[in-house]
């Protein structure tokens, strides 16, 4: 059973580990940015980093890995956003200890919350809001479209 996860589940997560990375490139840059020339306030800028990395991360994700169940761009996007709260949780807390009780740098933190919260929006995104992945496409070798479409 295990291996059967592994082996279905593998090839969608490979591929969301680079689009997770670009998402947190994205993450980083817009939490620098707020921290620095914005807020200057850790939580906040990073809440803000959040919402626009995650639209990026719902984008990249839906043109190359995942499929939709409903349908509906708002509703797929809604439950992105829904999903990636308890993410999110995971993120601040991390940063709140790594720059509160801590006192490591911002950007430490940040990085480290983007991190632990990498394998849980993943799960959420495999298992609860898309479709099984698309990844036919590394078998043909050609476009990533779902042939349903």
């Amino acid at each position: 059973m295990t291996d059967a996860l592994i082996r279905k589940t593998a090839p969608a997560f490979a591929i969301y580990i680079v689009i997770g990375g670009i998402a947190a490139v994205v993450n980083v840059a817009v939490f620098w940015l707020m921290l620095h020339d914005v807020w200057g306030n850790v939580i906040g800028d990073e809440v803000a980093a959040f919402v626009i990395s995650t639209f990026v991360n719902y984008l990249l994700c839906v043109r190359t890995i995942f499929a939709s169940k409903t349908g509906n761009v708002l509703t797929d996007i809604a439950a992105v956003y829904a999903a990636s709260l308890l993410a999110l949780g995971f993120n601040l807390v991390t940063l709140w200890v790594l720059t509160g009780p801590l006192r490591a740098d911002p950007m430490i933190g940040n990085i480290a919350g983007i991190g632990a919260a990498f394998v849980v929006n993943f799960a959420a995104r495999q298992f609860i809001i898309f479709a099984p992945h698309r990844l036919a496409f590394l078998k043909r070798g050609g476009a990533h479209r779902d042939p349903a479409e």
